[in-house]
């Protein structure tokens, strides 16, 4: 609502602070769309993958931050070689580049993340998306503001860093809430798999009681399974989602 007001209040005010005719720019547009879209999914995972890995696989704090810190890596390594030759290369294509790689990485996560994997499972698609991170800051915001008068570039930058932290605000939010809202629909699907008519339920409750464990030990067991089964699920459908998103976007940078 607040944004709706704002939008409203700077296209009829005489001296808007934010300059919304920058959006007539095509470059100016487009930059900022893939740029607000792209981080908000980056920053999504960013926030999405500790909590998986402390809430399923009882990754501690460290280890979760030492899972995903492979994705800085390449970046300071690529990123003043990138920036030294920018003037000889088609930004496009950079960005190309980072959104495929950012595609594969999110497609490899929904592929691999699964009850059973090991921490190279979560850390290896976090060091080759350094190579995504590095093509895409610096080319995506050289796309948005090439064009414009320099008078207007402090502006543009302005509005451009606005809609990037903007967007990377709900992309978090959305990510959380789809996170648990799917995870409760697929914990009630799985648990009517739980019943006296279902022999595999029957023999897994055989195999815990034989165990040691009473029935409803056992059944505090199988539900926690199934509730990691469910972060799982749609922590991967969030993967696959990111991944299709990327690929679209990849085809709308070359509209620039």
């Amino acid at each position: 609502m607040a944004i709706c007001f704002l939008i409203v209040w700077e296209l009829t005010d005489d001296n808007p602070i934010v300059d919304l005719s920058l959006f007539k720019s095509r470059n100016f547009t487009i930059g900022c769309l893939c740029i607000s879209l792209a981080y908000m999914l980056y920053f999504g995972a960013i926030v999405l993958l500790p909590q998986l890995l402390q809430e399923v696989y009882g990754y501690t704090a460290t280890w979760a931050g030492l899972a995903s810190a492979p994705v800085g890596i390449i970046p300071v390594i690529l990123s003043p070689i990138i920036g030294r030759f920018a003037h000889k290369l088609d930004m496009r294509r950079l960005v190309t580049f980072s959104f495929i790689m950012y595609a594969v990485c999110f497609y490899w996560r929904a592929y691999t993340f699964e009850p059973g994997m090991d921490f190279g499972a979560s850390a290896w698609p976090q060091f080759i998306q350094g190579f995504a991170v590095a093509c895409f800051f610096m080319p995506l915001t050289t796309i948005t503001l090439s064009g414009l008068p320099p008078e207007r570039l402090a502006a543009a930058s302005s509005l451009s860093n606005f809609t990037r932290t903007l967007a990377g605000s709900i992309g978090t939010s959305i990510t959380t809430t789809m996170w648990t809202n799917r995870e409760s629909m697929h914990h009630a699907q799985l648990t009517e798999s739980v019943n006296p008519f279902n022999p595999n339920a029957q023999a897994m409750y055989s195999q815990l009681e034989g165990l040691g464990m009473t029935q409803q030990q056992a059944s505090g067991w199988i539900a926690q399974q199934i509730t990691n089964q469910g972060l799982i699920i749609s922590a991967n459908e969030i993967f696959w989602m990111s991944a299709g998103i990327f690929l679209v976007l990849l085809g709308l940078v070359w509209f620039c």
